[in-house]
């Protein structure tokens, strides 16, 4: 049986690269990618409503902003043997993220990234589901 794994990153190059890991560790399983997030992907290209790229549409899509549609969160998360959600930890001390953002140190990378994983869970009102993976890198995934 196919497993479908769904990708939400911040952008085109994040889902390059966890296509490729997620490749790596899956093979030979017969499994397919869809990245839903962001809206240029191929698989959500003909929505008719934008979200943006990078971590304000990750943020919105987890809190739900696709509801009803093919990609909405309720849907992806019926459907998903996996659901890899990426954001990068150098968006912890933006304001426009959460105020206050984040006072601590990036080295060593746990804290911050532990933080991030935290805030990101909590678009999940009733708890992170068994088929999502947070992937949070320390920093920022593209250096």
């Amino acid at each position: 049986m196919m497993k479908t794994v769904y990708l939400v990153t911040e952008g085109r190059t994040d889902q390059v690269v966890i296509s490729g890991l997620v490749q790596e560790w899956l093979a030979p399983a017969d499994f397919v990618i869809r990245s839903i997030q962001p809206p240029s992907s191929d698989f959500a290209a003909t929505l008719t409503d934008s979200l943006s790229e990078g971590w304000k549409g990750v943020l919105n899509w987890c809190n739900g902003a696709r509801a009803g549609t093919a990609v909405s969160r309720a849907a992806v998360l019926r459907q998903a043997d996996c659901l890899i959600i990426h954001i990068d930890t150098d968006v912890a001390t933006d304001r426009d993220f959460r105020d206050p953002p984040f006072q601590g140190a990036f080295n060593p990378a746990r804290p911050a990234c532990d933080w991030m994983r935290e805030r990101l869970a909590s678009a999940f009102a009733d708890g992170l589901p068994a088929n999502v993976v947070l992937c949070v890198p320390s920093v920022d995934m593209d250096a």
